[in-house]
């Protein structure tokens, strides 16, 4: 599917997603945690609870999936989301895993106008956007890895250079 496409597609339908937001961000959290309880503690259980979380979600999936071909002008919203993934330890099967409740949520929402070429659209939008994010922040390596100090300098009582 050429980009142009997978664009008017996303776009033709992203409206109809955001009529009910709450109900699809409801929709999603229940079918991604009945699918996977193990990805609850990687979600804010208070901000889900408040709605911050579904809101913010629904944002940042909706603005990364329709601009996904201008993904370089995402810097600010992509960092952030970037630097929250890294410190969960966000590892790249998890976003299969939540772009499979994405789509499946996507799919239930739009009914019958969930043509095929249309959720082939939204997954090759996802799945570009998703792991386009994480490859750009990988550093070499995940997880933890040795690595052995040459020297230390005391900078002052609490903060030593290495």
């Amino acid at each position: 599917m050429e980009q142009a496409e997978i664009i008017a597609l996303t776009h033709q339908t992203a409206p109809a997603l955001v009529v009910d937001s709450d109900a699809l961000t409801r929709d999603f959290y229940a079918h991604l945690f009945a699918r996977n309880p193990e990805l609850k503690h990687v979600f804010n259980l208070a901000n889900q609870t408040s709605g911050t979380q579904a809101h913010a979600l629904l944002r940042a999936i909706l603005l990364f999936i329709t601009k996904f071909d201008q993904f370089d002008t995402l810097g600010p919203q992509a960092r952030l989301i970037a630097a929250k993934h890294v410190s969960l330890n966000v590892q790249p099967a998890r976003y299969a895993l939540v772009g499979a409740s994405l789509l499946a949520t996507i799919r239930a929402k739009l009914g019958p106008a969930a043509t095929p070429a249309v959720m082939r659209a939204w997954e090759l939008a996802y799945t570009r956007t998703a792991y386009q994010g994480h490859r750009r922040r990988l550093g070499g390596w995940l997880a933890f890895k040795p690595f052995r100090i040459e020297w230390m300098k005391a900078e002052c009582a609490n903060v030593h250079s290495f």
